[in-house]
């Protein structure tokens, strides 16, 4: 059943590999939404996370983002019909075989998560402060934005009619990614750039 599973680093140049990514981040926020009526914390792809996707044959299962400055998972998604087989327990494990120092994971934990970590014998620690601060921001504007879409409950997250609550979260999903693709061709240009201009 695992054999097929591989597990790649994810290639922000790919656009099928954007796309499933985007896929999957918007339906973990939706069931974290649906899970806590807020809107969840943690990023699929950022400068300071390495992101490794989860494929079973040719498809895209799953996804996992390591912080690589505090050596602490970020976030763990698998596709709902490929959960309770094992393949987030051996993600984990290979991620902690391969990591120099004590593996962490950044709570707030879902309970799925909490009991993945208590497995695998992770332990949740507390995010930084910088993690704290970039989420309360991202949760305002993520509010005001379903506040002024969605005119049908007055914009509260937690009864905002469901369209609303896809739209807003989709375009998350999606700002999320690709900020971090255009970031990674940024970064890119700047070194070609900087090649030809010392050749």
């Amino acid at each position: 059943m695992l054999d097929a599973i591989r597990i790649t680093r994810y290639v922000p140049e790919s656009a099928a590999e954007t796309a499933g990514l985007i896929a999957m981040y918007e339906a973990y926020l939706r069931e974290e939404l649906d899970r806590t009526h807020d809107f969840a914390d943690g990023y699929p792809a950022a400068a300071y996370l390495n992101t490794f996707l989860v494929h079973d044959g040719a498809a895209l299962i799953g996804f996992c983002s390591i912080d690589t400055v505090h050596r602490a998972i970020e976030l763990i998604y698998i596709t709902p019909e490929f959960r309770r087989r094992g393949i987030a327990s051996n993600l984990v494990k290979m991620l902690k075989a391969s990591c120099p120092a004590p593996m962490r994971a950044k709570a707030p934990l879902s309970p799925l998560g909490q009991l993945l970590m208590d497995a695998t014998a992770v332990p949740a620690t507390d995010p930084p402060p910088e993690d704290v601060r970039r989420g309360e921001e991202e949760r305002r504007i993520l509010h005001r934005a379903l506040s002024e879409a969605c005119q049908h409950r007055r914009g509260n997250p937690g009864r905002a009619c469901g369209r609303c609550q896809r739209a807003c979260v989709a375009q998350m999903a999606k700002r999320m990614v690709l900020s971090y693709v255009l970031l990674k061709r940024l970064d890119q240009r700047v070194a070609t750039d900087q090649v030809r201009e010392a050749a």
